[in-house]
């Protein structure tokens, strides 16, 4: 069973991983491991930066009925940008709103 870091339910921590309080560092030195993994943001609930066997970095906020709606990729769409988004998610979800499916919705992506 994988350790659970103080603070944290275990609700709150996806697929077992620990949240890591991410800095603009950690995400440039994020390097792959030989295979598909993600590093789970602890500062901003649900967001996460998946790291592929090709090094590719693609942020994304998980969703519990939707799956997950990605944000973009690093490094146009830098840390506070990820964040940002996924807070703006965060509240459509609290008020009851629809969130966008697949890559419908990015950081990068400015409001009407």
């Amino acid at each position: 069973m994988p350790q659970i870091a103080t603070g944290f339910r275990k609700q709150n921590v996806p697929r077992g991983d620990i949240p890591t309080k991410l800095t603009d560092r950690i995400v440039k030195n994020a390097k792959t491991k030989g295979g598909r993994y993600a590093i789970t943001d602890a500062t901003v609930t649900r967001l996460t930066l998946e790291i592929t066997a090709t090094g590719t970095k693609t942020w994304y906020y998980r969703t519990k009925v939707r799956g997950r709606v990605q944000q973009g990729r690093y490094p146009t769409v830098m840390l506070s940008a990820a964040r940002q988004a996924a807070q703006n998610l965060t509240g459509k979800s609290a008020k009851g709103e629809q969130l966008p499916t697949g890559a419908a919705q990015s950081a990068t992506s400015t409001p009407h």
